[in-house]
């Protein structure tokens, strides 16, 4: 489980209307995408806000959205950024997907859940993260740092880091 540890002026940004949408099946996906009047981009691709919350349900948002908005503030068992192939009356696949998110800071091995809950829902996706961050908040600043080539050294203070995860 994830608690939200990003800004907490973002939390102001919270409203009951702006929270993620549930998605149970593959065609919630097209229906928010109707409804949301998303945009495809030139790769027949749109990315969207993800959360995994406690209950195991998947919920997405715009991709410019925050990932405590889309859980309602709520903790999560994973975060990060999916992203649909949309083929014109044909297919929707997730062809990328992260745990990009330093509000939640969720771990690579939250893809666990994430597979979990995408086999429910019931659509095509890759077989592990396309995309992994290792995140590690400084004991001495405090910041959240994204850990890049196995360097665990904080980029504000050059404290070192945590390089077991908590």
């Amino acid at each position: 489980m994830y608690k939200y540890v990003g800004p907490k002026e973002i939390l102001k940004q919270i409203k009951l209307e702006r929270i993620g949408h549930l998605i149970t099946k593959k065609d919630d996906i097209c229906k928010w995408i109707a409804e949301t009047n998303q945009q495809i981009d030139f790769n027949d691709e749109i990315t969207a806000t993800f959360i995994i919350d406690l209950e195991e349900n998947l919920r997405i948002n715009d991709r410019r959205s925050e990932h405590v908005v889309c859980a309602n503030g709520k903790p999560v068992l994973s975060a990060g950024e999916i992203t649909f192939e949309v083929e014109k009356g044909k297919s929707l696949v997730v062809s990328q997907i992260s745990n990009q998110s330093t509000g939640y800071c969720p771990a690579p091995k939250s893809w666990k859940n994430i597979d979990r809950v995408l086999s429910k829902v019931g659509i095509e996706y890759p077989e592990y993260l396309t995309t992994e961050f290792v995140f590690r908040i400084c004991e001495k600043c405090k910041n959240i740092n994204i850990v890049k080539d196995n360097y665990y050294v904080c980029l504000i203070c050059n404290a070192d880091l945590p390089e077991k995860e908590e």
